[in-house]
């Protein structure tokens, strides 16, 4: 099974081991600070460490010209993050840290990415998806990160003893180990349950339903023998993936999707249930990446 935990090597001490990382984009946007309050207590459930990341870009002028703007830009970013990071609630054990680069989020963050367990951003603005070719940045970042990203919808708070599910959609053709692990993860450290959902269209669900239950059924059995305590739901849609997938979102507590394997197509992305997901979405979404080419989840 996939574990997104990593443990020490045996034999040797936690000491030895770099301290295990969430990373959150941050901007002056609502969407960025729901995400870095929703980072933090995602770090404090994982016994990670925060760390806030900040890129912004500086207009082509001489050498002077740019020094001075790279310096005030700085500052005030710099202001930015203390600002965020005032609004958070840290445990005492947690490092939370700060990072400003001169760069673009959308090629510091999946580099950043590499490093770290997660990476956490504000959900893409609904007025403004759609109109870039390769979307906004929580979209263009999950689509080339190697590691989990999780996107957080603007004033997203969690009720304090959510027992809402953890909800991952599946295909039902592969194994999706990538996307179940990341799920049951979650669900271990909430103590909350998980939602199996699998969507097709209505004429593939009149025709075989019983075959796609057998499948779905066949690819849990050994998820739930592994977490004997966590209950586990399925629930079939009747649709086009794309369309039905973040309507599950109303009442789960994070809606865990896979990402299409890092190919040479970007197309794949485009046209992915993840994208349309983290455009639709009420609730947090984390993007899983599939390991191997035939390995995860739906795309």
């Amino acid at each position: 099974m996939t574990t997104f935990r990593p443990a020490a090597e045996p034999g040797g001490s936690a000491e030895q081991s770099p301290p295990r990382l969430i990373i959150v984009g941050v901007d002056d946007s609502a969407e960025a600070e729901a995400a870095a309050k929703w980072a933090v207590q995602e770090a404090d459930l994982r016994k990670d460490d925060v760390l806030l990341v900040h890129a912004y870009e500086v207009p082509l002028l001489p050498s002077s010209g740019r020094v001075a703007a790279i310096a005030q830009g700085r500052q005030e970013r710099q202001a930015l993050l203390d600002r965020v990071a005032s609004t958070l609630a840290v445990p005492p054990r947690m490092h939370l840290d700060r990072r400003i680069e001169v760069d673009s989020a959308e090629s510091l963050l999946p580099r950043l990415s590499e490093k770290a367990e997660l990476t956490v951003l504000g959900q893409d603005h609904r007025a403004l998806s759609g109109h870039m070719p390769l979307g906004h940045t929580a979209s263009t970042v999950a689509s080339m990160s190697r590691h989990p990203v999780v996107a957080v919808p603007r004033g997203w708070t969690a009720p304090a003893g959510d027992r809402r599910p953890i909800a991952v959609a599946i295909d039902g053709l592969h194994s999706s180990s990538s996307t179940l692990g990341f799920a049951f993860t979650e669900a271990s450290f909430r103590h909350a349950p998980v939602l199996v959902v699998h969507s097709a269209p209505l004429s593939e669900l009149t025709v075989g339903e019983q075959g796609t239950r057998l499948n779905l059924a066949e690819i849990m059995a050994g998820w739930k023998a592994d977490y004997p305590d966590i209950d586990v739901e399925t629930f079939l849609l009747a649709g086009p993936p794309r369309d039905t997938v973040a309507s599950v979102s109303a009442d789960a507590q994070l809606l865990v999707v896979g990402v299409p394997y890092r190919g040479r197509e970007f197309t794949r992305w485009i046209r992915s249930v993840a994208r349309a997901v983290l455009e639709r979405a009420t609730c947090p979404v984390a993007v899983v990446p599939q390991q191997h080419p035939r390995s995860a989840t739906a795309d």
